[in-house]
């Protein structure tokens, strides 16, 4: 899916630019559409979540320059115990190679038909 691919692109420009990543992941919506959903390893002090948002914004930013396709992409910057992200704990990722596809996850409340790994550090 164009998503996906786009997804994992701004996930790799992200970290070139210096972001650390705890969590990427990217899930698709009931229009298949989908939201990538990014945990920060460490948010900077002070700004927390909102400091990272902004940072990742300025980096799309930058690759609306190579291709339109980054202007769909929708993402959050979220805390390491997001409904999305618990729904996705023991599914064994940290053991798998990534990017890693997981079909029918449920857990913390929220049920996920279909998501793609690109970081995981969690667990």
């Amino acid at each position: 899916m164009l998503g996906e691919a786009t997804a994992g692109r701004f996930v790799d420009a992200a970290e070139r630019d210096g972001t650390r990543l705890a969590a990427a992941v990217w899930a698709a919506d009931n229009n298949d559409r989908g939201r990538l959903y990014l945990v920060p390893d460490q948010p900077r002090r002070g700004r927390g979540l909102e400091g990272v948002h902004h940072r990742l914004a300025s980096v799309l930013q930058g690759l609306l320059q190579e291709s339109p396709a980054f202007g769909e992409l929708m993402f959050s910057v979220v805390h390491d115990h997001f409904p999305v992200i618990d729904s996705l704990r023991g599914s064994g990722i940290g053991s798998r190679r990534l990017p890693f596809v997981v079909r029918g996850t449920y857990g913390g409340g929220t049920y996920l038909d279909r998501a793609t790994v690109f970081r995981w550090t969690l667990d």
